[in-house]
């Protein structure tokens, strides 16, 4: 039987795939009287005026959005215009410049910044881009790669590895060093710049699931206390999506 050719794991990395969005079904909590885990003391009406204002602000908010999205693209049309006109005759680039209502600048203005940075791509802007600058001047001038990142979970294991032509146990991290240590010798600069540190620190996953059992007490009041500081002393990540504001 012919020997199984190795498996190269940069070849065989896997792409992450994005998460399935899932929709819950939420429990309702009326507006009322209560003092709440942190000590704070709330009335019914003054709850529900805060609801309602809140909706209403995140009503106006939104209503604002739209009246910017409507009216960036005109803005940066007439600022682009300008400043590359500008550009071009002086022959180097221009100070970002303030779009205004009046020639003096008294009026409402608008700061238009160009800013310096990478920008990311896809197939179709590339290919804008290219058109543009012309096919070797666009891959000069881009970076398209594929990053590779080595499974956390794989590296704490242990795995059985060939050393120096003998079969052994050891941890997937010491085995990989071990192996690239060999491989790179006459290079060892090499190893120093390979990996890189991205520091990680944060809560495990479902660790508010776990809330009752690490909080709760005998005690009924102070359970609830301590629950209600958990879910705020645990950083879990939370929205507040208003929905349409109702009529009484």
């Amino acid at each position: 039987m012919a020997k199984s050719a190795a498996i190269d794991p940069f070849a065989s990395a896997k792409r992450k795939a994005p998460a399935a969005a899932s929709k819950a079904a939420a429990d309702i909590i009326p507006a009322q009287d209560i003092t709440t885990y942190d000590g704070n003391s709330y009335t019914k009406q003054v709850l529900s005026d805060a609801v309602e204002a809140y909706v209403q602000g995140a009503e106006w908010f939104d209503q604002g959005k739209t009246m910017k999205d409507t009216n960036r693209g005109p803005i940066l049309s007439l600022a682009r215009t300008v400043f590359a006109r500008d550009w071009y005759r002086s022959g180097k680039r221009p100070s970002n410049p303030v779009v205004s209502t009046d020639v003096n600048g008294r009026g409402k203005t608008v700061k238009v910044v160009f800013m310096n940075t990478r920008n990311k791509l896809d197939e179709t802007s590339y290919a804008s881009l290219a058109n543009l600058l012309g096919a070797k001047s666009a891959e000069e001038h881009t970076l398209k790669r594929d990053d590779f990142l080595i499974n956390p979970d794989v590296l704490e294991q242990d795995a059985e590895v060939l050393i120096d032509g003998k079969k052994q146990k050891m941890g997937v991290m010491s085995a990989i060093a071990k192996a690239l240590q060999s491989a790179f010798a006459p290079s060892p600069d090499i190893l120093a710049n390979l990996f890189q540190i991205v520091p990680k620190f944060e809560t495990n996953k479902d660790l508010i699931d776990k809330g009752l059992e690490l909080v709760g007490t005998s005690n009924k009041q102070e359970s609830e206390i301590r629950l209600a500081s958990f879910l705020e002393i645990g950083r879990f990540t939370t929205q507040l999506k208003p929905g349409a504001l109702g009529t009484d």
